[in-house]
């Protein structure tokens, strides 16, 4: 079965699916062979932009074209007929470049479907978590509000005290019935890093 890929007609620049073809039915195609019109090709600018519900400038920018799938209502854009790209990143290259390798283009309205470049800023993966925290959005529970951890934020600061007091790690790791890796990690901050 051939592949379909899904594409810009070069004509009028609405969306197709098609194999091959450059335009996106007989209207257009007629149109062209029977030279009426020569083929455009409508510009990245404008067909991204045409699919964008700019209220104010102020507001969210909602991405009004596909949106696949699992990707949490981002939405999809598709160039050169078979590569595709979040939404969001499009607008952030469009208006401010190329995205610097290990950073992520991040929304400060949390709205994954907007494409408004005032709400976007870059950032690398820890941002992101950070600024999920910090609003409240995170779904990753950490510390004693874990049901299956074995400390609590009390326990740690003893544990960090102990052994900045010099009492061995297999000590401390005894007294509360965990590995002395673990009491090992606890007291270099690799882990409950956010208990002071």
């Amino acid at each position: 079965m051939p592949k379909i890929y899904r594409r810009n007609c070069n004509l009028c620049g609405d969306y197709y699916e098609g194999e091959g073809k450059l335009y996106c039915g007989k209207k257009c195609s007629g149109i062209v062979q029977r030279g009426k019109s020569k083929p455009r090709k409508v510009s990245l600018w404008d067909r991204f932009w045409a699919k964008v519900d700019m209220p104010d400038p102020i507001e969210c920018w909602e991405w009004q074209g596909m949106k696949k799938p699992g990707w949490g209502g981002y939405g999809l854009f598709w160039f050169d007929g078979t590569s595709q790209n979040k939404a969001h990143r499009t607008a952030w290259n469009l208006i401010y470049g190329d995205i610097p390798d290990g950073l992520g283009v991040l929304h400060t309205c949390d709205n994954p479907s907007c494409v408004n470049p005032l709400h976007l800023w870059l950032g690398t993966q820890r941002d992101n978590r950070l600024d999920m925290e910090n609003k409240g959005r995170s779904r990753i529970v950490r510390g004693s509000k874990n049901c299956r951890c074995k400390l609590s934020e009390d326990k740690v600061r003893k544990m960090r005290l102990l052994r900045s007091q010099g009492v061995l790690g297999k000590d401390v790791a005894n007294r509360f019935d965990i590995s002395t890796s673990a009491v090992s990690q606890v007291a270099n901050r690799r882990t409950w890093d956010y208990v002071e």
